[in-house]
C-alpha cells in the first residue's frame, strides 16, 4: 500500500502501525483512486409544473448531454460515469412493445463524450395500462399507489424480463448499472412521498405501504408459521383475536400498539423488503454477470416506514458483487455526526466484503467540500457520485483535495453498538444516539455494529464495544454480547446508564461503566482515521 501524503492545510498524513484485524475483508481497496460519476435526468420524467422540480433546473440535470461546456469540463474534472434512468413507464407505454428510443439517445450522448453509460432502472413504476398487477395500499388512509405491491410475484417476473431483454440488447453498452430497487428513486426503502415526476403515485407519502390484499395474506402467513395458534399469538401480542384470518395488520398510530406486536410487524415489513432487494439484485446480476454495479440505499436512519436495514442491504450487495451506494455525503458540515451514517454502511460494507460509494444527492457547498473529502477517505469509498452544478459550484475546493481521495483500508478496533431493532420498534431517539456517537468520534474512530452484524461474528473482528446511552438490546443480541465478553471482549457504556433488555426493560448486566469518553483517547479538535500504513487527519478548525 502506498504512504499517502494529504493536504497539509487541512489533512496530514502520520505513519502508524498496521492493526490488521479484518484484512480479509478490506482486500478491495488498496489505494486506487476513487471514480467519479454524475448524473442527467431525462427531462420527459419530470413534471415541471411542480415547485419542487426547481432544484432539478438549478441542477440543470436535464442539460448535462446538450450542453457541450458542461459535459467537457466535467471530463476534464475526472467525472468517468454519467447515470441515466430507464423506467418501466416509459419503457412499454404500449403493452408488450418495449421501446428504448429515449434511453439509445442519450446512451449515445454519453458515449459520443467519451463517458461510460451508467443505467439506473426503475422499473416499479408501470405505465398506465397496467391493471393486472396489485399495487400497494396506504396502511393508514386506504389509498392505492400506481407503485407494484412487492407481494406480488408477478412484479419480480416483470424486472426478469426487462433485466433480461436490456442485456441482450446493451449488455455491453453500460459501463456501470445501478441496482433499482423499489420506491420512489428506486433504492432499498417503500415510497416516502416524491412528487416531481410524472410517473409519481398521486397518493404519496411516508407510511407503511402493507394495506394490499397480498400484504395482509403474507403478513397473515408469517403470524401463522411463527405462532401456530390464535391462542399463542393472543398470549404473546395480548390481544383477544378469535382467528388468525381477522385483520392481524396494526392499526395506526404504530407507536401505541403493544411492544410484541410491533416487534412482529417491524420484522416481517423490514424483512419482506430485504427479501424482495435480494431477488432483484439476483435478478440484474444473473443478466449482467460483469458488469459493475452500485445497490442505491438512501436515507439517513431507518425509519420503521422506510423499511429498510442498512446492514442487511450491504450483505445483500456483496452476496452478488455489488457496491454499497449510501446516499447523504456531508449533509452537514460536522464531521462526527454526518459520518455516522456514512459509516453506518462503510463498516457493513467492509465486514461484509463490499465495495462501498458515496453520493452527494444533496449538493455539497463550499464549507463542507473538505469534510466531505475527508468523509469519502475514511470510509474506504472507491466511489464518489455528485450532481454537475453542485461539482461546478464547488469546483476550486474539490480540485483542491480530489487528488487526494483514495480508497484506502480503514482499520478499528473499537466499534459502537447501533440499536437496529430497538429503532424501529420505536424504543429509541435516534437523533439523540446520532449525537452520542458524534461525541465519541471525537476521541477514536470506530466501525458501527448493529445487531444483524453482530449475529453474522462482526465482534470477533474488534476489540471494545461501545453502548449508548441507557441502550436497549435485545435478548437474542445481548447473548452474543455476553459470549464475546466472556471470551475477552471489552464492553462500556456511560457511567450510570445501564443497558437493559428491549423486551422487558429490565437492568442488563453486561459491560462496565465510564467516567468520561477520554478512555478511547483524549479529543484534540482533530479527527485521525487509521489506514493500515497511514493515518490521515482532519483539522477543520484549519480551512
Amino acid at each position: 500500500m502506498k504512504n499517502t501524503l494529504l493536504p497539509t492545510a487541512i489533512f496530514a498524513a502520520l505513519i502508524a502501525a498496521s492493526v490488521n484485524l479484518r484484512a480479509a475483508s478490506v482486500e478491495n481497496c488498496d489505494g486506487e483512486s476513487v471514480s467519479l460519476h454524475t448524473r442527467q435526468v431525462p427531462r420527459e420524467h419530470i413534471n415541471f409544473a411542480l415547485p419542487i422540480s426547481n432544484q432539478v433546473k438549478r441542477e440543470k440535470l436535464c442539460d448535462v448531454l446538450e450542453d457541450h461546456d458542461m459535459i467537457n469540463a466535467l471530463k476534464e474534472f475526472g467525472v468517468s460515469v454519467v447515470e441515466t434512468r430507464l423506467v418501466w413507464n416509459e419503457l412499454e407505454k404500449n403493452r408488450g412493445e418495449l421501446c428504448y428510443d429515449r434511453l439509445e439517445r442519450d446512451m449515445v450522448l454519453i458515449e459520443k463524450n467519451g463517458l461510460k453509460v451508467g443505467l439506473f432502472c426503475w422499473f416499479q413504476h408501470p405505465p398506465e395500462w397496467e391493471h393486472g398487477l396489485t399495487k400497494l395500499r396506504c396502511l393508514e388512509h386506504n389509498q392505492e399507489s400506481t407503485i407494484v405491491s412487492l407481494w406480488d410475484e408477478n412484479l419480480i417476473k416483470q424486472y426478469d424480463k426487462f433485466y433480461k431483454d436490456l442485456s441482450e440488447k446493451y449488455r455491453d453498452r453500460i459501463g456501470f448499472l445501478y441496482v433499482g430497487v423499489y420506491g420512489d428513486y428506486g433504492e432499498v426503502v417503500f415510497p416516502a412521498g416524491v412528487k416531481h415526476y410524472k410517473f409519481s403515485p398521486p397518493h404519496n407519502h411516508q407510511g407503511f405501504w402493507c394495506g394490499d390484499k397480498l400484504a395482509r395474506a403474507d403478513y397473515r402467513k408469517y403470524l401463522e408459521q411463527k405462532y401456530k395458534n390464535v391462542e399463542n399469538l393472543n398470549k404473546s401480542w395480548n390481544t383477544d383475536f378469535k382467528s388468525l384470518d381477522d385483520d392481524l395488520m396494526p392499526k395506526m398510530p404504530f407507536a401505541k400498539n403493544p411492544l410484541q406486536m410491533r416487534m412482529d410487524f417491524a420484522d416481517w415489513y423490514t424483512g419482506s423488503l430485504m427479501n424482495f432487494t435480494d431477488k432483484v439484485c439476483k435478478t440484474a446480476r444473473k443478466y449482467f454477470p460483469n458488469t459493475p454495479m452500485g445497490l442505491p440505499i438512501g436515507f439517513l436512519s431507518e425509519d420503521l416506514r422506510l423499511g429498510q436495514q442498512k446492514s442487511l442491504a450491504v450483505k445483500i450487495a456483496a452476496q452478488n458483487g455489488i457496491l454499497a451506494r449510501w446516499t447523504g455525503l456531508a449533509y452537514t458540515k460536522e464531521f462526527p455526526l454526518t459520518n455516522v451514517s456514512t459509516r453506518r454502511v462503510s463498516s457493513a460494507a467492509r465486514f461484509y466484503g463490499a465495495k462501498f460509494g458515496v453520493e452527494a444527492a444533496i449538493g455539497v457547498s463550499d464549507d463542507k467540500v473538505a469534510a466531505a473529502v475527508y468523509e469519502a477517505l475514511a470510509n474506504s469509498c472507491s466511489m464518489l457520485h455528485n450532481d454537475p452544478m453542485s461539482i461546478f459550484a464547488e469546483k476550486e475546493q474539490y480540485e483542491k483535495y480530489k487528488p487526494y481521495i483514495k480508497c484506502l483500508p480503514v482499520y478499528c478496533t473499537l466499534a459502537v453498538y447501533y440499536p437496529y431493532k430497538a429503532e424501529i420498534y420505536g424504543c429509541i431517539n435516534t437523533n439523540a444516539v446520532y449525537r452520542e456517537f458524534a461525541d465519541v468520534r471525537e476521541h477514536s474512530d470506530y466501525d458501527i455494529a448493529d445487531d444483524q452484524m453482530i449475529s453474522d461474528g462482526f465482534l470477533n473482528t474488534v476489540k471494545d464495544l461501545f453502548l449508548p446511552n441507557n441502550c436497549p438490546i435485545t435478548a437474542s443480541t445481548a447473548a452474543f454480547m455476553r459470549d464475546w465478553e466472556r471470551k475477552g471482549g471489552r464492553i462500556w457504556y456511560m457511567k450510570g446508564h445501564n443497558p437493559r433488555t428491549l423486551e422487558t426493560g429490565n437492568i442488563l448486566e453486561l459491560g462496565k461503566p465510564l467516567d468520561t469518553l477520554d478512555y478511547f483517547g483524549k479529543k484534540d479538535g482533530c479527527y485521525y482515521t487509521n489506514h493500515g500504513d497511514v493515518v490521515s487527519k482532519y483539522d477543520p478548525s484549519k480551512k
